[in-house]
């Protein structure tokens, strides 16, 4: 199941991206707050990549990209605190609303969004543990699945928005631990 989903989000993403009457690029900051059970911090980072609107109607727009993307969390564990930065290609699938002011556009996007992890990481203090991709123990899983909300403003070739994706799975596969991915961006899309 996981793996259609994935492929249905890479078809989609490249039809959008080929027929795509606008092409843009996308870049921002994110803050990400795994939910976990121990107590979290926010984890700050940056994301980049392309993204593409075809029209479906007037008002009506369907969105994809590929995306580089810091997620991952910050934790209090034994009196330190660790980090836990994970990177990912994203993949996200949003209808996106526009509401036309003339001069400018407010716009309302939902979808969903995957992810395949690129690199993970364990900092506690000066020590640096890489995290593998697998499915034993001890490693985290390489795909991530969730939904996006998100709105912003349009004008002319510029778009700023905000955006807040929703972890659907335990990306973990350490004992007693569970993180779900949440991230908040800020950004902007400049179309070529």
């Amino acid at each position: 199941m996981k793996k259609r989903i994935a492929f249905i989000c890479l078809v989609s993403t490249l039809f959008t991206i080929v027929s795509a009457q606008s092409i843009g690029l996308k870049a921002g900051i994110s803050v990400s707050n795994g939910s976990t059970n121990w107590p979290t911090h926010y984890n700050p980072g940056l994301f980049a990549g392309i993204s593409g609107d075809i029209p479906v109607s007037e008002s009506v727009f369907l969105s994809s990209g590929l995306l580089f993307i810091k997620k991952g969390t910050k934790r209090d564990w034994s009196g330190t605190q660790v980090r836990i930065p994970v990177w990912y290609l994203e993949i996200p699938l949003n209808t996106i609303y526009k509401f036309d002011f003339g001069t400018w556009k407010l716009f309302a996007n939902a979808g969903i969004y995957t992810g395949v992890g690129l690199s993970a990481k364990i900092k506690n203090g000066d020590e640096t543990e890489k995290v593998e991709f697998g499915h034993n123990t001890g490693q985290y899983k390489k795909m991530d699945y969730g939904m996006n909300l998100g709105g912003g403003a349009e004008i002319d070739n510029v778009q700023v928005g905000l955006n807040y994706g929703f972890g659907f799975i335990n990306i973990s596969r350490f004992t007693a631990e569970t993180i779900r991915n949440r991230v908040f961006t800020v950004s902007a899309v400049y179309s070529l």
